[in-house]
């Protein structure tokens, strides 16, 4: 049974994927899939739950599913649970949100102005003035990562840091102490002087 619903699953998605059916289409019925796909309708009413938990469909209540697409939070909130379910070390996060923003830096040096360069430094003395409320530094530091990823002008990059940073603020910065947080800081300072040298180079 598992295997079906799971293959049938796979099998929609793909459709979804591949522009078959498209945002907004209304997809057959559960009797019609069941009879396409030659299964119960248990079997598909159980894919379908699986593609609705993806946010591939939604139900409109009286009239069928829809094909939907996974808005940027959805899949953000999808990443960030993957990550800090799996029991990876948190060392291990912390070395990709570095690399990661390594990579945004490339970026961003040639896409940021003075004006986003001043933004970051003003985030910057804020969370020095937070350093001792942790809910409020965490807000700022969220603030402080992801301007810094939309400078890049990648999305991708943007999305990926805003999973990984999510995963930070959850494991280290409400569970850490006032020296995570100033270790912190010394790693924002350290990222301005190095997009200006960059950008002057």
């Amino acid at each position: 049974m598992e295997l079906l619903y799971l293959a049938v699953q796979g099998d929609i998605e793909n459709k979804i994927h591949l522009g078959i059916w498209k945002e907004n289409e209304q997809i057959p019925s559960e009797r019609i899939l069941a009879e396409q796909y030659g299964v119960s309708r248990t079997v598909i009413r159980d894919a379908l739950k699986g593609l609705a938990g993806k946010n591939l469909i939604v139900n409109r209540i009286g009239k069928g599913n829809y094909v939907s697409r996974p808005q940027e939070a959805d899949v953000v909130d999808l990443m960030g649970s993957a990550i800090e379910w799996s029991n990876i070390p948190v060392p291990q996060i912390i070395n990709a949100r570095e690399d990661m923003e390594l990579l945004i830096a490339k970026y961003s040096v040639y896409m940021i102005t003075e004006t986003g360069i001043s933004h970051l430094e003003e985030l910057i003395q804020q969370m020095d003035h937070a350093i001792y409320d942790m809910g409020k530094f965490s807000v700022l530091d969220g603030q402080f990562h992801m301007y810094f990823a939309q400078t890049s002008g990648n999305q991708v990059l943007k999305i990926f840091e805003r999973a990984l940073n999510m995963v930070v603020d959850r494991k280290i910065i409400y569970g850490g102490t006032v020296k995570t947080r100033q270790n912190a800081q010394v790693e924002h300072r350290m990222m301005v002087p190095c997009i200006r040298g960059a950008q002057s180079a």
